[in-house]
């Protein structure tokens, strides 16, 4: 249960937070034109909260990974780890993109 619980805030979590924030980017680029595309100090606040937090889980759960004992299992911590890293780093792709193409 202990794992479980650990898997679904490291690892599913975040991903599900990055899906949110590339779904609402991608359908803020296609519905606003290219002239009146601006983000209000709101709608920064949130990306910049969900972001922050998916960043936050994502470095713990990096963290633990990398804390915990070597064994039979490092090729799987491996990839776990990867995942990890690759939720920590979208969340600030997304928020140059956004700024980027305003």
């Amino acid at each position: 249960m202990r794992q479980l619980a650990q898997r679904f805030l490291g690892f599913l979590l975040p991903g599900a937070l990055n899906a949110g924030l590339a779904l609402w980017v991608l359908w803020h680029l296609a519905t606003v034109p290219g002239y009146a595309r601006h983000i209000g100090f709101g709608a920064f606040v949130w990306l910049y909260a969900i972001g922050g937090l998916t960043i936050v889980l994502s470095c713990a759960s990096a963290f633990f990974l990398l804390a915990a004992d070597g064994g039979a299992d490092a090729a799987r911590r491996r990839h776990w780890l990867t995942l990890a890293l690759i939720n920590t780093t979208i969340p600030s792709i997304f928020m140059l993109l956004l700024l980027l193409l305003r």
